[in-house]
C-alpha cells in the first residue's frame, strides 16, 4: 500500500464532538480506536470507538481482550476491522506531547499505517501519522480539521449525546484513583460510576427529547 503524506488529518464533525466529550467528561485519561479512510491522498477519521481500560490522571491503557473482541464483532458484523488505524487518547489536564509510553504503544499498533491523535480538556490536540515501510517514518504536528459544522447543535441533543458519552464511560472506564493513608501513598481502584456524582451532566429539559 503507497501511504500519501499528508499535511493534515481530517475527522468527521460527528466523531470530533465525542473525541471533545469523552476527553471532557472523563476526570482521568482516557483513550480509544478509531476508524479511518483514505480518499484520494486524504486521511478521513470517520468515527470513534471507546475500549474498555483503565486510567489515571497521567496514565491510560486499553484491555487487549476488548481489543480482540471490538475487532472479531466488527468482522462478524461485515466491516472491515482493518479501517481501524486509528489510536486516540487524552492526557486531560496535561500539555498534549508524545510521551515515551505514547510512543511505545504507536509501535504496538502500527499496521500498514496508523494515526495517533493526542487530546486534552483546554481542546488542544497533536496528530501524527506513523508508517513501517518502506523505513520506519513519523510525520508529526499535523493539524486536526472537522469536516464541516458540528454535528449535533446545542439543546436536547446535545445534553442526550453527553448522557451517552457518560454512561459509555461509566460502563468501561476504570479509574485508578489516588489516596492518602498518611505516610503511605497508594492507588486504588474505583469504576467511573463511583467517581461521578448527580449533576455532571447539565441538566436537560426531557420534555423536548
Amino acid at each position: 500500500m503507497k501511504i500519501p503524506h499528508p499535511t493534515r488529518i481530517f475527522i468527521a464533525p460527528l466523531a470530533l464532538q465525542r473525541l471533545k466529550m469523552y476527553i471532557e467528561c472523563c476526570p482521568v485519561e482516557i483513550g480509544g480506536l478509531g476508524e479511518v479512510e483514505l480518499r484520494g491522498d486524504r486521511f478521513i477519521v470517520t468515527d470513534l470507538f471507546l475500549i474498555a481500560q483503565w486510567g489515571t490522571p497521567s496514565e491510560t491503557e486499553l484491555d487487549p481482550q476488548h481489543i480482540s473482541s471490538f475487532l472479531a464483532e466488527r468482522l462478524a458484523q461485515g466491516r472491515d476491522p482493518a479501517l481501524i488505524r486509528v489510536w486516540w487518547h487524552s492526557h486531560a489536564e496535561a500539555d498534549v506531547h508524545w510521551s515515551l509510553t505514547d510512543q511505545n504503544t504507536i509501535k504496538s499498533f502500527l499496521g500498514d499505517y496508523l494515526i495517533s491523535i493526542v487530546g486534552n480538556k483546554r481542546g488542544e490536540f497533536l496528530c501524527r501519522l506513523d508508517t513501517p515501510a518502506p523505513a520506519p517514518q513519523t510525520i508529526e504536528d499535523l493539524p486536526l480539521i472537522p469536516l464541516g459544522e458540528p454535528a449535533v447543535a446545542d439543546g436536547p441533543e446535545l445534553g442526550r449525546l453527553r448522557r451517552a458519552i457518560l454512561g459509555e464511560i461509566r460502563e468501561k472506564v476504570r479509574i485508578l484513583l489516588p489516596v492518602d493513608l498518611g505516610e503511605l501513598y497508594e492507588w486504588t481502584m474505583a469504576t467511573a460510576s463511583d467517581y461521578y456524582v448527580e449533576g455532571d451532566v447539565p441538566p436537560v429539559n426531557d420534555d423536548q427529547d
